[in-house]
């Protein structure tokens, strides 16, 4: 009874630690990246007023992703990493992507100097 009850365990252990790993884990680089690739046109300032329902989308997907301080933070590692590829953009739009969108995210303007440990 005692070897049925331990195997129990086992198997329960071994069934929840994959989606709890998952849940826990930041988000990943290259998903951000997805995410804010329909933003870029909008953070160079070449595509108006307004970002794209498609830029929209990824901040909501990427609000749903940041759910604690590390994912904020890795979120906003990973945006100053990218952005300085795509040659120059305006810090001060990366911002009001969660605002002109809707989107309940806090993304400060993205620059070398950006302290992402303060999110």
């Amino acid at each position: 009874m005692s070897r049925s009850i331990n195997f129990l365990a086992m198997l329960v252990l071994l069934i929840t630690a994959s989606p709890l790993e998952e849940i826990l884990a930041a988000p990943a680089c290259v998903d951000v990246t997805k995410a804010v690739t329909p933003c870029l046109e909008f953070v160079r300032g070449k595509d108006g007023a307004d970002p794209p329902p498609a830029c929209c989308s990824g901040a909501n997907y990427l609000a749903g992703q940041a759910k604690t301080k590390d994912d904020k933070q890795a979120i906003c590692e990973c945006l100053k990493g990218v952005l300085p590829n795509i040659g120059p953009y305006d810090p001060s739009r990366v911002p009001l992507i969660a605002k002109k969108c809707g989107v309940d995210i806090e993304i400060p303007p993205i620059t070398a100097e950006t302290d992402c440990s303060k999110l």
